[in-house]
C-alpha cells in the first residue's frame, strides 16, 4: 500500500513547511477566537500535575519516570544489563544530547549520580537500543539522514573510535527494529554449538 503523506515526515523540507503554511491559513481564524485565552489556561491546569511511569526492575532496583507537571519528555533508560542509566536531552522533539551514569547495584543508590556526556551537540537523534558491556548500540542520523546504527564504547566514545555496524539504508533503516538487532547480537555472541543456525 502507498503511503502518499510519506512525504510528510519530513519537518524541515519546502514541501512540509509550504502545507502547514496553507494548512494555518485555513485553521488560524477560527483559532483565533476570543475563547482561545480561557481554552489555554484550562488546559494547562489540566496538564500541569505530576505524573509518574510504569515501574521497571533492573538489577535490585525499580526505577521510573516522573515528570513534574510540565517538563519535556526527555526518557532515561536503563540499560539491558541494568548497568547503565542513559540519558537524552532533547531539544524541539528531535537532535539530542546523551547521557550515561554507571548504576551500583551492590548499595544504596545516592540521589546524585556522576554523569558522562557521550554526545555533546545537538545535531542528531540518538535512539539506545542494546549494549554489550561498555559498548552501546544505537540508532543515530548523524550523517545519515535514513538512519544507522553505530556503535559507542562508553570507555573510548569520542567520534573517531564510533563503529557503523549498519550503514545508512533507505528501506531498511526507516525504523531500526530493536528486537531483529538485539537478536542478532545474541545470536553472534552465542557459542555455535547452542546456535541453531
Amino acid at each position: 500500500m502507498k503511503d502518499v503523506y510519506r512525504w510528510l515526515e519530513d519537518p524541515d523540507s519546502a514541501e512540509t513547511q509550504q502545507f502547514v503554511n496553507e494548512e494555518n491559513k485555513i485553521s488560524q481564524p477560527f483559532l483565533d477566537c476570543d475563547e482561545r485565552k480561557s481554552i489555554y489556561e484550562k488546559l494547562l491546569k489540566l496538564w500541569n500535575y505530576e505524573k509518574y511511569g510504569c515501574p521497571m526492575k533492573h538489577g535490585n532496583y525499580y526505577y521510573f519516570n516522573k515528570n513534574s507537571g510540565l517538563q519535556n519528555q526527555s526518557q532515561p533508560e536503563v540499560s539491558d544489563c541494568g548497568k547503565y542509566l542513559i540519558i537524552p536531552i532533547v531539544k524541539d522533539c528531535r537532535d539530542n544530547i546523551l547521557y550515561y551514569s554507571e548504576l551500583d547495584t551492590t548499595s544504596t543508590m545516592p540521589s546524585k549520580q556522576k554523569m558522562h556526556k557521550i554526545i555533546e551537540k545537538l545535531e542528531a537523534d540518538y535512539d539506545y537500543i542494546t549494549n554489550i558491556g561498555s559498548k552501546v548500540y544505537l540508532r543515530t542520523n548523524k550523517n545519515a539522514p535514513n538512519y544507522r546504527v553505530i556503535v559507542i564504547d562508553f570507555e573510548n566514545h569520542s567520534e573517531s573510535n564510533w563503529i557503523t555496524l549498519i550503514p545508512k539504508n533507505q528501506k531498511f533503516l526507516r525504523a531500526c527494529l530493536r528486537s531483529l538487532i538485539v537478536s542478532r547480537i545474541n545470536m553472534l555472541n552465542t557459542p555455535k554449538e547452542e546456535s541453531s543456525f
